[in-house]
């Protein structure tokens, strides 16, 4: 997918220069840093410049919470998505413009270098209410209209302080031949769809995957200005005799405390068996509550199904 979204920067760089109008149309496309997951290991890096935030699990060895690490792997892959999604746009922002109209810009169209055949173009659109952008391919030689892959749209005085929507339509990436047999995703995905809001306390952050097999991926992260912030990772998958959902859920305060947990369930039989697991850590990352129910998995001994107290939790778990 990284490959596909980064082949929007043309090699030829237009011979036109910058203009200030040209700047305000391109605030409305999101930039990774403002989107990016904190998870609670970066938040005294973020707050004390002791680090990078592409720096996952630098303090890793002073957590002895067990199911952590999942925290951020899924903080990775938030952020590997983002990047993925953003990254060609952040690029777009070092080439002028191709086109101007008094209320369009547009950069091509060019020959896409990756995709022999094929030529492509991003366009900016400033509507009453809106920006939206597009990144669009058509047959080199041809006149037909070119099928947007990628589109966004924002709302809002400035990419930091609005809210805006990108999606990316990988069956028409597949049926216009963008999609290459190497990029992520392009056999499994239908469409991925980041939603962000810059609120005045918090910046949130949804991704919705839908996959060919019928499964839908949902995650969410909120990651307040003042250091804390919560993620949630939904799985649901259906077929003719059940639908199974996975949900992870995770909270932590501006001082990194917080709790985790997760519950899978068929929600079609209220008698099936279900999973259930929780766990709190302090301050300084150390584990002080876990609760363990698996109904496929017993515990070593019965004292290890719950390890703690639960009132040592700075969260109360759900």
């Amino acid at each position: 997918m990284r490959r596909l979204l980064l082949v929007i920067v043309p090699v030829v760089v237009a011979s036109c220069s910058w203009s200030d109008l040209d700047a305000e149309f391109l605030a409305a496309m999101p930039q990774r840093a403002d989107l990016k997951v904190i998870p609670p290991t970066q938040v005294g890096q973020q707050q004390q410049g002791l680090g990078s935030s592409d720096d996952l699990g630098t303090r890793q060895d002073e957590l002895q919470s067990e199911k952590f690490q999942g925290l951020n792997d899924t903080a990775a892959g938030l952020n590997t998505m983002i990047d993925g999604l953003t990254g060609g746009l952040d690029t777009v922002r070092q080439v002028p413009p191709s086109l101007r109209e008094p209320e369009r810009r547009v950069w091509g169209p060019y020959p896409d270098k990756d995709h022999p055949g094929l030529d492509i173009q991003v366009a900016i659109v400033h509507g009453p209410d809106a920006y939206a952008y597009s990144a669009e391919w058509r047959k080199q030689g041809t006149q037909d209209g070119f099928e947007a892959v990628i589109t966004g749209n924002f709302k809002g005085e400035k990419a930091k302080g609005g809210s805006g929507e990108f999606t990316l339509d990988m069956d028409k990436a597949r049926s216009i031949g963008v999609a290459r047999a190497d990029d992520p995703g392009s056999k499994d995905w239908r469409t991925l769809t980041l939603t962000y809001d810059h609120g005045a306390e918090a910046t949130d952050v949804w991704l919705t995957q839908l996959l060919v097999a019928g499964a839908q991926l949902d995650y969410h992260h909120s990651r307040g200005k003042d250091g804390s912030g919560s993620m949630a990772y939904k799985l649901d998958k259906e077929d003719l005799f059940s639908k199974w959902t996975l949900l992870v859920q995770a909270r932590w305060l501006a001082s990194r405390a917080g709790v985790l947990s997760a519950i899978a369930k068929n929600e079609r039989d209220p008698l099936a068996p279900v999973g259930h697991y929780a766990e709190c850590w302090s301050d300084s990352l150390d584990l002080v509550y876990r609760s363990q129910d698996y109904a496929d998995q017993q515990c070593a001994r019965p004292l290890e199904c719950e390890v703690g107290e639960v009132g040592n939790c700075a969260i109360a778990p759900p």
